[in-house]
């Protein structure tokens, strides 16, 4: 699996750069091994489920 750190990732939105600053700590203090794979797994899921849907809606014809 490919190491990607979370500091290499850039967010153009302040507020998602908040956002993402705030779940990261509540994440940090998580020693919940379990739900933090659940929750790993949910993340990756949706990300997967973004990316079938953008290339479904790329490959669409344009609305006559």
């Amino acid at each position: 699996m490919s190491e990607t750190h979370p500091d290499d990732i850039k967010l153009d939105s302040p507020a998602k750069m908040f956002e993402y600053e705030k779940m990261s700590r509540t994440i940090d203090q998580c020693e919940n091994v379990e739900e933090l794979q659940l929750t790993l797994k949910s993340v990756l899921k949706t990300f997967m489920r973004y990316q079938e849907t953008t290339a479904k809606a790329l490959t669409m014809p344009p609305p006559r």
